[in-house]
């Protein structure tokens, strides 16, 4: 919850999260693939809707310290 809220990431990116797509030492997270959910979209991990939709964005600290504990 603490992630959606801070980093504006739709469900899908926070689902398709893995433990590599984590920098703590740069405080960035890469979104890169999604997982599908919804009945028109692949199942599992998938591309995200589109090019532009891959990007790597930066977190604060706190946020950071706080997904640490758990990965």
């Amino acid at each position: 919850m603490l992630l959606g809220l801070t980093s504006g990431m739709r469900f899908g990116e926070l689902a398709g999260l893995t433990r590599n797509d984590f920098d703590f030492i740069n405080n960035t997270i890469s979104i890169n693939k999604t997982w599908g959910y919804k009945k028109d979209s692949l199942k599992g991990l998938g591309p995200t809707k589109n090019e532009q939709s891959n990007r790597t964005i930066k977190m604060d600290q706190l946020t950071m310290n706080h997904l640490k504990i758990f990965l």
